[in-house]
């Protein structure tokens, strides 16, 4: 899954992904302005079926908070 979300930020920034670890963020790499972030949410969202709400999306500032989002959504 974190594979995935990795992949999702690098297309999304048009990055290396080799750049993109669990600890990128809006600090780490600059073309993580607000309009790439919903672009990078809304891309996790349709790849893994789900959606976020308002609080979560501001919230997922790292690959990271990201992964963790997804999890919650996984079914016990």
């Amino acid at each position: 899954m974190e594979d995935k979300i990795r992949d999702i930020v690098a297309a999304t920034l048009d990055v290396p992904i080799a750049g993109v670890d669990a600890e990128s963020s809006p600090q780490t790499l600059p073309m993580w302005d607000s309009t790439n972030h919903i672009r990078i949410v809304l891309a996790v969202e349709d790849a893994f079926g789900i959606e976020f709400n308002e609080e979560q999306i501001v919230e997922m500032t790292t690959v990271r908070r990201l992964v963790a989002g997804v999890r919650g959504f996984a079914k016990p």
